[in-house]
């Protein structure tokens, strides 16, 4: 085949020319690239292997010490809440007793509906709060772990290759 290429003669056989093109395409997951990525890094850039270790490793260090301080407000904010929903049943539980030995009182010395407006009313309010709370909690809950499953599926990002 000559060295350039020429418009052929009319009826001169044409010679096939096939032409092939790859790509080839290098992903990883985590922090560090792979090895020989690591050391062609290093040989274009004398230093650059040190310097991606110690961002690995600094990137490390930041991530379980934010992992450990969520860790700590979750755990504070539970306790909060169990605290807080303890004294809440508590003071509850006195309010009602307050409330159903008033009406009952009522009762006893013959005013039945006052004795009956005084002890129904409360209860159906409590009834309903702890309703409502519950479906409160179940929401919370809900989008809690929505936000959990949405954050565990961010991708990491790709990182530019030396050719």
């Amino acid at each position: 085949m000559p060295d350039e290429l020429t418009r052929p003669e009319p009826g001169e056989p044409l010679e096939r020319i096939e032409a092939y093109e790859a790509h080839v395409s290098t992903t990883w997951q985590g922090p560090l690239p792979p090895p020989h990525l690591l050391r062609a890094y290093n040989d274009a850039f004398p230093g650059c292997a040190e310097r991606i270790m110690a961002m690995a490793e600094a990137e490390s260090r930041a991530r379980h010490e934010d992992g450990r301080h969520e860790r700590d407000s979750r755990r504070l904010v539970i306790e909060g809440a169990v605290f807080s929903q303890k004294v809440g049943l508590l003071l509850a539980f006195i309010l009602a007793i307050f409330v159903i030995g008033i009406g009952a009182f009522l009762i006893y010395t013959g005013r039945l509906a006052w004795g009956a407006g005084i002890v129904g009313f409360p209860l159906i309010a409590l009834i309903s709060l702890f309703i409502y709370g519950k479906q409160q909690q179940t929401a919370d809950l809900r989008r809690i772990a929505a936000q959990d499953d949405v954050a565990a599926d961010e991708p990491q990002g790709e990182l530019p290759f030396p050719d």
